[in-house]
């Protein structure tokens, strides 16, 4: 298990780590709870994305933590940076008008699968 140090438990990027999970596990539940890709769970999915990427936006403004050194070998940190990749490629989806929801609720699941065999082994 990761080491953490005092300052750790305040640190923002651990707060939006945290959310990520909340996130993935709120588009888990929206999946099995509809079973077929319908407008709703796209709705759904889409306010999950908005409201982690408006809550990461405000946190990250203030957040001191990348001046210490514990702070670079962070895996939250790497997590966090990894995830907003796949967050902006998700969004990208989401704002293409290429795609009816259904494709894109497709399109967004393999991105989460993505994200889930790039960063699950942390």
């Amino acid at each position: 298990m990761e080491q953490k140090c005092g300052t750790c438990n305040g640190c923002k990027t651990s707060i939006i780590e945290q959310m990520q999970h909340l996130v993935m596990l709120g588009m888990s539940d929206a999946n099995i709870l509809y079973q077929d890709y319908c407008e709703e769970q796209y709705e759904e999915i889409k306010y999950y994305l908005e409201m982690y990427r408006n809550m990461a936006e405000t946190n990250l403004k203030d957040d001191l933590s990348g001046g210490y050194d514990y702070c670079n070998n962070c895996k939250s940190k790497v997590r966090v940076e990894k995830f907003k990749e796949y967050l902006n490629r998700m969004v990208k989806v989401i704002n293409s008008d290429r795609y009816y929801y259904v494709e894109k609720l497709q399109r967004i699941y393999f991105l989460q699968d993505d994200y889930f065999e790039d960063c699950g082994g942390f």
